[in-house]
């Protein structure tokens, strides 16, 4: 599953986490005040109280939800017009803590909203796409460039735009790819 299917998965179950939160909330809420007054009344006030709080956590994990959700896109924007991946630099240009930072990426990273992306330690910034090829890769790639060294052209590069996350990608002109942070489908 690419990065644009697991937000609108997400986006699915943010909208189902806060509506089944309000209608548990408030369904709970009135029914307990009903029955206050009745002589078993104390405990069907304490189980309904029970159910509004779950409501209520119901709400609260919609929001964080949709606040990743919203996170993730200004974190695209950013990485993809800054290019290095920096934590620090992504600080600065979002106007939030580093370790917020780090800590928001990490979990993007978990919830798989990032394809193939890991924090680099050593010069604490994301990384995204394949960077390390495999070693059967690598000597294909060196044999392939032996080859064709010969017939060595020009090739041409666009920034297009990622429909699904508004990052900005290097597509090679004429031809098709998918976007590097979202896993979208695009064309030059």
């Amino acid at each position: 599953m690419n990065s644009k299917a697991r937000i609108a998965v997400s986006q699915i179950i943010e909208k189902i986490e806060l509506i089944a939160g309000i209608i548990i909330a408030a369904f709970f809420a009135l029914v307990g005040i009903i029955c206050l007054p009745e002589e078993e009344g104390v405990g069907i006030a304490i189980t309904c109280l029970v159910f509004v709080i779950i409501g209520i956590f119901l709400v609260r994990f919609s929001r964080k939800r949709h606040k990743l959700i919203v996170d993730f896109k200004k974190y695209v924007t950013a990485i993809s017009a800054d290019g290095s991946g920096s934590i620090e630099k992504l600080s600065r240009t979002l106007n939030v803590a580093p370790d917020v930072v780090r800590n928001n990426l990490d979990l993007m990273i978990k919830k798989k909203y990032f394809v193939n992306a890991f924090i680099n330690e050593e010069t604490n910034g994301i990384v995204i796409g394949n960077i390390i090829p495999r070693k059967e890769e690598a000597v294909q790639s060196v044999n392939k460039t032996e080859s064709t060294q010969q017939n060595f052209k020009r090739i041409e590069y666009m920034s297009v735009t990622c429909p699904g996350c508004g990052g900005i990608n290097k597509v090679e002109k004429g031809k098709s790819c998918e976007c590097e942070y979202c896993g979208s489908p695009l064309n030059s």
